[in-house]
């Protein structure tokens, strides 16, 4: 039996991602003595999220070897990418900020195991 384990993984994920946005109104400020009343907001302070579960997929691999006796160790790493997430945030308050996300993540993967048998 060959004490070390190198693997490749593939497949299907699932992820879900939360994501917000908001728009903080300024009451007043002056500029040069003169006091002015401006927004960044149109419609005031406001606030706006979205949550979705995304399709993507994942690729990874590691190793696995025979630390001692029966002490098992392991190494890994998985890419996820689930594309983009496009949202309009504010959509018809003339306050729309238009939002391209691209999701992906990487994950290090690092287990002890012992073999009871």
């Amino acid at each position: 039996m060959p004490s070390i384990l190198v693997y490749g993984t593939g497949g299907v994920s699932f992820q879900q991602t939360n994501v917000g946005a908001s728009c903080a109104a300024v009451t007043s400020f002056s500029i040069s003595g003169y006091a002015v009343s401006p927004t960044y907001c149109l419609e005031g302070a406001h606030s706006e999220s979205f949550s979705k579960v995304l399709t993507g997929y994942t690729l990874g691999g590691g190793i696995e070897g025979m630390i001692k006796d029966r002490w098992l160790g392991r190494l890994g790493v998985r890419y996820s990418d689930y594309g983009n997430v496009d949202h309009t945030f504010f959509a018809g308050t003339g306050d729309d900020v238009g939002a391209s996300i691209h999701v992906k993540t990487w994950t290090m993967l690092a287990g002890l195991g012992y073999l009871f048998w």
